[in-house]
């Protein structure tokens, strides 16, 4: 028997798919020419939102601290409504974060809203440690757990102040509290 050439048969390729295929194969090309001139970074970006509802609103922004506290011997710290802390008595400041506190407010402007605090709070450090913050100033450094004052716009941001009372024998920790403000629309 003799031997046959048997030939495959042979894919018809349109002239689209042969330019598609060289051109893909010219991207690959390409991008590996490029890669090694392209230079790069990332940077992370953080991502908020304050979702408020509609009307008449009050939401804590910052809370009132007093930093870090040297004991020696009974004192205070005092923090203004601008964040910043005077020290009395046996107490000294050493470092650490000290910011007034701020509540923003929501509503309509030319509106008279009322704040009010308690006149005293205690706050504890866990355990068998209690301090007083008392001495209030709100909005201003005026003083008083209560204060009026007109909105001028729909938001505004009101600065509250305070005094921490620190006790001569308080046992070291962090001391923690929550203090309610209280807005008034008049």
């Amino acid at each position: 028997m003799a031997k046959q050439n048997v030939r495959p048969a042979r894919k018809k390729v349109s002239a689209a798919a042969t330019t598609a295929a060289m051109g893909a194969a010219v991207v690959v090309s390409l991008s590996g020419l490029c890669a090694h001139n392209a230079l790069a970074d990332t940077a992370p970006m953080n991502i908020q939102a304050l979702i408020i509802p509609t009307g008449q609103d009050i939401i804590a922004t910052q809370d009132l601290n007093f930093g870090n506290v040297v004991q020696g011997g009974a004192g205070t710290v005092s923090v203004n409504t601008a964040g910043t802390p005077s020290y009395g008595g046996g107490a000294q400041g050493a470092g650490g974060i000290i910011t007034e506190g701020v509540v923003r407010v929501y509503n309509p402007t030319n509106v008279l809203v009322t704040y009010t605090v308690p006149a005293a709070v205690t706050i504890t450090n866990g355990g068998t440690g209690n301090m007083v913050v008392n001495n209030f100033n709100i909005g201003t450094n005026a003083g008083g757990n209560s204060e009026a004052i007109l909105m001028t716009a729909n938001s505004m941001q009101v600065p509250i102040g305070g005094t921490l009372n620190v006790g001569g024998a308080s046992p070291t920790g962090t001391y923690t509290g929550t203090v309610t403000v209280t807005a008034t629309f008049n």
